[in-house]
């Protein structure tokens, strides 16, 4: 499945140990403490600023965010929530708690509608591994199996 190659030895210095993992989770956590407190902040009061000029370059305007960065074994807590906004009305937000939630799971899928492909096109269901031609399949498979490879490889 590929990946990098690295040696995990807790008693040397020059292959990845405990101090090191640390060291790096430091710096996640200082890059993430400077996006919400300058960053986010920063677009925001720019933002106000040119409230006039939101619809130019206005394109598609639903919108979906997808839980990410997980915080907890379970994958029930997520750093950045996901939700949708149809039609750039912000009264129509939907949260989605998590990869599993029904409202992800049942509107969520894959497509090649919109794409400059032609031909007939076979898509595969990763998890049975089943050709279907024409089949639209949902992407809450694919998420899952990813998620559930993730928690294999970081949280064992």
């Amino acid at each position: 499945m590929g990946g990098i190659a690295a040696a995990i030895n807790p008693d040397s210095e020059a292959a990845l140990n405990v101090e090191r993992l640390y060291w790096v989770r430091q710096l996640v956590e200082e890059v993430r403490a400077f996006v919400h407190q300058v960053y986010v902040p920063d677009v925001i009061a720019i933002a106000a600023l040119y409230k006039d000029w939101l619809p130019y370059g206005k394109g598609i305007t639903n919108y979906l965010a997808v839980p990410e960065m997980i915080l907890n074994r379970e994958a029930t807590a997520f750093d950045f929530p996901g939700g949708t906004i149809m039609d750039g009305d912000l009264d129509t937000t939907k949260p989605i708690d998590n990869h599993n939630s029904p409202y992800f799971r049942d509107n969520v899928a894959e497509s090649v509608a919109h794409s400059w492909y032609e031909g007939s096109w076979v898509l595969c269901n990763e998890i049975s591994t089943r050709c279907r031609e024409g089949e639209r399949i949902k992407s809450a498979h694919f998420f899952k199996t990813f998620l559930e490879r993730i928690l294999q490889v970081w949280l064992i």
